[in-house]
């Protein structure tokens, strides 16, 4: 097994800065998923570990050993890193065998047929392709060949194995199962895992901790995914995590109003200034409805639209000029009645976050048009 020790590093392509003073430990025998959108630099960072990429600033150590450092002009090449890697194409050899992808990497490494194989054959079974060992890539499914890429990964290095979006081309179905290989892997073996991905879905299920970066290429919260789903640190993770809602509001003794309609709502157990202006962030199925009439007080709001989705129903209210999300258990809604669309409901928010205004603040983009 191994840790990654990653201090203060960069990372630019020509005059272009992609990741600035980055630190980041990932402790040995952990699974660690870098999660963030799309061009936020995760597989920049990937390449510097590996050593794909040179850094311009910091150093990067796999266990005790240096491997990158700008300052002292290190850089390890990536074959001599014992790192194993998982490609988001898988990157299998289409003219060998599952046997012969496996034990490519020991054949490098100038092992002896007999000791390769062996290793092969072994990390072959850990992934359950072992029936498949004398088959072409050719002869496999998408999720097969993932599983050649992993234990291709799992003969190069015993220690560390990073993994570059593995499964996002794969069904829903299948991206489940992976996921799960991955993490029963992981726990059986005890190796070092990072997974770099966009799909929370995904980071949630392999990861013990998990990093999220912005678009700017910083890392906004590192922690368990428990840790961050019920304790989301800014607007930006808070929305990050899925569907959201986010209302402008003024506190004003457990209340809170929206100041252009000047309607407000109670709300407990939060300890908030007087008379300071927040972003209210709530999760569509953390909302309940309850039929109102339009002249009520609270935050009375018109359903505009009522879709079933099978396990739930999918509203959108509007509230003033902003547009709310809410999600309702198909059974829950059954049982009280589905709402139905032109009628006017109060919102109550059952679990609502506050953030402080600021210069930074989240635009809102579901706004009534």
């Amino acid at each position: 097994m191994a840790s990654i020790d990653i201090r203060d590093i960069s990372v630019g392509y020509e005059n272009e800065m992609v990741l600035e003073n980055i630190s980041l430990n990932v402790k040995d025998g952990e699974s660690l998923a870098i999660v963030g959108p799309s061009s936020c630099g995760k597989t920049t960072l990937m390449r510097a570990i590996c050593g794909f990429n040179k850094i311009t600033q910091g150093e990067i150590y796999v266990g005790d050993k240096l491997v990158s450092s700008a300052k002292k002009r290190i850089s390890i090449a990536p074959e001599k890193r014992n790192i194993g890697v998982v490609f988001q194409d898988y990157a299998v050899w289409p003219h060998m065998t599952v046997l012969e992808n496996v034990a490519y990497p020991l054949k490098k490494k100038n092992l002896s047929k007999v000791e390769a194989k062996e290793r092969a054959l072994k990390a072959i079974e850990q992934v359950k392709m072992k029936e498949y060992a004398d088959r072409l890539p050719a002869q496999l499914s998408g999720g097969q060949q993932q599983r050649v890429a992993l234990a291709r990964a799992l003969v190069s290095s015993e220690d560390l194995i990073i993994l570059d979006e593995p499964i996002t081309n794969l069904d829903a179905t299948l991206r489940e199962e992976m996921s799960y290989e991955i993490q029963q892997i992981q726990r059986e073996l005890g190796v070092t895992i990072i997974y770099i991905t966009h799909d929370l879905e995904t980071a949630m299920t392999i990861a013990d901790r998990m990093a999220i970066m912005n678009n700017k290429g910083n890392i906004e919260q590192l922690g368990t995914p428990e840790e961050i789903w019920t304790n989301p640190i800014n607007q930006y993770v808070y929305k990050f995590l899925g569907v959201s809602n986010f209302i402008p509001v003024i506190h004003e003794k457990n209340t809170v109003r929206i100041e252009e309609f000047n309607i407000s709502t109670a709300i407990e157990n939060h300890i908030l200034e007087e008379e300071k202006k927040y972003m209210m962030a709530s999760r569509p199925i953390d909302i309940e409805l309850n039929l109102a009439d339009k002249n009520d007080q609270g935050f009375v709001a018109k359903m505009n639209r009522v879709t079933y989705l099978g396990d739930q129903f999918d509203y959108f209210l509007e509230l003033g000029s902003y547009e709310i999300r809410v999600h309702q258990d198909s059974y829950m809604a059954f049982q009280k009645g589905v709402p139905e669309e032109g009628k006017y409901y109060e919102l109550s928010f059952k679990h609502p976050r506050f953030y402080a205004m600021g210069k930074e603040d989240i635009k809102l983009e579901r706004q009534v048009n």
